[in-house]
């Protein structure tokens, strides 16, 4: 039998078996040829071919909204120079968000990058401040101002929602704001994607999430992004996301793929999973060629090996905390 066909029916089998595919660090680090785990065995895949191998056995129908959409890739960043994949730009309210921002759209030129708002200055305040409140729209708006009529994707505010879905107070204010956040971002940057945070499978049960995000704009927004910077499986997000979207009307997703190669894991089922657990793998590789109802894309939202705070200083890259 010849290898391109042994390779084809190793993967069909895979797949139909619902297996993770994973990526270890030293797996994609060559640019020319990469290898994925596929039942213990290692194969060898040219890397031009590795998307539509994985998710597009028939590749002449993808589901994204965005499938033509090429996605940018920071030469400059960690992730850019390590992997040569796209990944998160993490805006996180300083002065030189715009300078960050408008560096990103001209190198950008036709591809988009992904950006990630995470600055809202009610996250954990139960006392809102409302000039703090003006200073974040504000801030938002001349984002999506330097954006302008250039494509992006954009992820709004990372566990926002999720974290205050039991607070009522909170979290009423928290929705008000996003509400107006989204509706700026469709005004003054109308060819962005905007994607509002909605946790992930192993967090708030799908009904709640659907209701909160109502009341959050998620009708003006273009979907809603699960997973971010954590760890659970891409199947069990994709069968969350498909619930959430069926609560939603059909409204689209994108799934972080960046950190779920091993899944949670034992060790990550407690107080801690979230922050810099060991065991981590890559998953998915960014992409919107994919086949899946409601799916636009897997992204890197979080860079992978940057540090949550535990074993390093939050923000700092370090390959060595993934295997």
């Amino acid at each position: 039998m010849k290898k391109t066909h042994l390779l084809n029916l190793i993967l069909m089998i895979g797949l139909s078996l619902n297996i993770q595919f994973s990526y270890a660090i030293d797996d994609i680090k060559n640019s020319q040829c990469s290898t994925i785990n596929v039942a213990n065995e290692k194969i060898a895949l040219n890397s031009d071919k590795n998307v539509k191998i994985l998710n597009a056995f028939n590749d002449t129908t993808f589901s994204s909204d965005i499938a033509d959409w090429k996605l940018y890739v920071d030469s400059e960043s960690h992730v850019g120079q390590f992997f040569n994949q796209p990944a998160g730009i993490w805006l996180k309210g300083s002065d030189n968000d715009l300078a960050v921002v408008s560096n990103a759209i001209h190198n950008s030129v036709k591809a988009a990058p992904l950006f990630v708002t995470y600055f809202i200055p009610t996250k954990n305040s139960y006392k809102p401040d409302q000039n703090k409140i003006n200073d974040y729209i504000i801030r938002n708006i001349n984002i999506a101002k330097t954006i302008g009529n250039q494509r992006a994707i954009i992820i709004i505010e990372p566990d926002l929602l999720c974290l205050s879905l039991n607070t009522p107070g909170l979290l009423t204010v928290n929705q008000q704001i996003i509400t107006e956040v989204v509706k700026n971002y469709k005004t003054f940057s109308p060819n962005a994607r905007i994607y509002i945070d909605a946790g992930h499978s192993n967090w708030h049960q799908a009904y709640k999430v659907a209701w909160m995000l109502k009341g959050a704009g998620i009708d003006k927004a273009d979907g809603f992004a699960t997973n971010v910077s954590n760890f659970q499986f891409t199947d069990n997000e994709l069968n969350y996301a498909g619930t959430l979207s069926k609560l939603l009307n059909g409204k689209r997703f994108v799934i972080d793929t960046s950190r779920n190669g091993n899944g949670p894991g034992k060790e990550r089922n407690n107080a801690h999973e979230w922050s810099d657990p060991i065991g981590i793998k890559v998953g998915y590789r960014p992409t919107t060629l994919v086949t899946h109802k409601g799916l636009d894309a897997f992204l890197w939202v979080k860079p992978p090996g940057e540090a949550d705070g535990t074993a390093f200083p939050a923000g700092s890259w370090h390959p060595e905390l993934l295997d």
